[in-house]
């Protein structure tokens, strides 16, 4: 997860994109997981 936020970092608003029906399954979940614990105050959107 650290070296996916240093890739993050200079991006205002990053995105990840995923193409998983269920966001429950989607790998790039925990990855927003991780940031949300760490930074806290960030939202994640799940667009169907």
């Amino acid at each position: 997860a650290a070296q996916a936020e240093r890739v993050l970092e200079p991006y205002e608003r990053p995105c990840l994109l995923c193409a998983e029906d269920d966001a429950a399954h989607c790998h790039r979940r925990l990855l927003a997981l991780a940031v949300i614990r760490r930074h806290g105050g960030l939202e994640v959107i799940h667009l169907r």
